[in-house]
């Protein structure tokens, strides 16, 4: 059967696509290490520990692949024909122009500016423990623009407008079904391995080119499970993220620590997936609150970090401190960026549309 792109599909990929955002923030919420003007502590306190790692080293950690999935898809869904495929290449690179390089490019200096502002304020200069912007050689800070922002968020930008670059490449590779099969097994070794391609993650290449596959393809991807088949998974996914820290707590050989890492992820991927079709469990969300998906993504860097370590100034170090901060930070960070964003999109839309790629 081939895929329909209806309104319902379109709305699950949104608001996935909106709590996908949210385990984002919590990933980068995770703290079991405070660096804190010269103070350095690493958090002991097992309950925290394991509580961190259950959601930011592992349920979360599905949120990065669901979105290259997604991106592949929406990428190469209308290139199921071959009627004017350069022409499409054309329009689509394009169109990523406004939607991912010049929001990186605003963002990322934005980020340079922010911190530069920082650095050089006596009050707050105590706070940065890595060299400061003011020392980089003209190399660092192009660096720091281009390939390693300090919004470290933007990294997914930078795969995917590289992936996107290379997207014709992809294309007439994964047309060709054998070297579909090669390409999927090789990429799926790279991703175990975790061995990374010069600038693009194993993972953003894996995932980007299944997502792919699927537009390409054409291949229905708005299949229903049973409400059973979903909880068997959802049951085997968190176990396997349980199992994971517990033989970690033991130190036992990290290959096995990796497959159940990566076979988690994609029983996590499935489970979100088939389970937003349960509708007695379904969250209704305004598409007011949905609509702001992409300003939390690049909102929320270096303004959560910015609020870890004022918290942990105010409050001090502790492992106290350090377990409320992980759930409190990340919900102030999207608060403050939906409100934020509301602002700019009510004030200043023009200027709001440029910097999100009119989302």
């Amino acid at each position: 059967m081939k895929l329909e792109f209806n309104s319902y599909l379109s709305k699950k990929i949104r608001i996935i696509s909106f709590f996908s955002i949210i385990m984002v923030v919590f990933i980068h919420s995770y703290n079991n290490i405070i660096n804190l003007n010269s103070v350095s502590k690493r958090i002991e306190w097992e309950f925290n520990l394991f509580f961190q790692n259950l959601f930011s080293n592992g349920i979360t950690r599905i949120a990065v692949p669901i979105f290259f999935l997604l991106s592949g898809l929406l990428f190469f869904k209308d290139f199921n024909t071959n009627s004017e495929i350069t022409h499409k290449f054309f329009v689509k690179i394009k169109k990523r122009i406004r939607t991912l390089f010049i929001p990186y490019m605003f963002w990322s200096l934005l980020g340079v500016v922010i911190y530069y502002c920082l650095q050089t304020a006596s009050v707050s200069k105590l706070f940065f423990t890595k060299e400061l912007i003011v020392n980089y050689s003209l190399g660092q800070l192009l660096n720091r623009i281009f390939i390693d922002p300090i919004p470290y968020q933007l990294w997914f930008i930078r795969d995917l407008m590289l992936l996107v670059f290379i997207s014709p490449i992809l294309y007439f590779l994964l047309k060709k079904t054998f070297i579909l099969y090669i390409s999927i097994i090789l990429m799926s070794f790279l991703w175990i391995l975790e061995y990374d391609l010069v600038f693009i993650s194993n993972e953003s290449l894996l995932f980007f080119t299944v997502g792919s596959i699927l537009g390409i393809k054409n291949l229905n991807i708005d299949i229903r499970l049973s409400v059973k088949t979903i909880f068997i998974g959802a049951f085997t996914w968190i176990l396997l993220i349980v199992v994971k820290i517990a033989l970690k707590g033991i130190e036992i050989n990290t290959n096995v620590l990796v497959l159940l890492h990566k076979t988690s992820i994609i029983i996590g991927v499935l489970v979100i997936w088939f389970a937003y079709d349960i509708k007695s469990y379904k969250l209704k969300i305004s598409e007011g609150i949905i609509s702001f998906t992409f300003f939390i993504y690049v909102f929320h860097e270096p303004l959560l970090t910015i609020l870890k370590k004022g918290f942990y100034f105010l409050f001090g170090i502790s492992e106290l401190s350090s377990f409320i901060i992980y759930i409190f930070a990340p919900f102030i960070a999207i608060g403050i960026s939906i409100l934020t964003g509301y602002f700019l999109k009510k004030k200043a839309n023009t200027f709001y549309k440029l910097i999100t790629g009119n989302r």
